[in-house]
């Protein structure tokens, strides 16, 4: 972009940064966009799926939720 520097005004310049930056944080976003999408369709799958391991899914339960138990951990 510098060596562009000398054919457009500083105005012309900034507008065009602007839209680059836009640009980029445009896909950043997508990409966390489509991260919760993907994590939201695990979780509503986990959810509608009976649990075939009850002590499994109470530990996983204990992790993502962060419930104690007995231990208190």
């Amino acid at each position: 972009m510098a060596a562009m520097g000398e054919q457009f005004s500083p105005e012309e310049m900034a507008l065009l940064s602007s839209i680059l930056q836009h640009d980029e944080i445009t896909a950043a976003a997508s990409e966390q966009a489509m991260a919760d999408y993907i994590q939201r369709i695990q979780k509503e799958k986990d959810r509608s799926a009976p649990p075939e391991d009850l002590r499994g899914y109470a530990e996983k339960m204990r992790q993502t939720k962060g419930y104690g138990g007995k231990d208190g951990k």
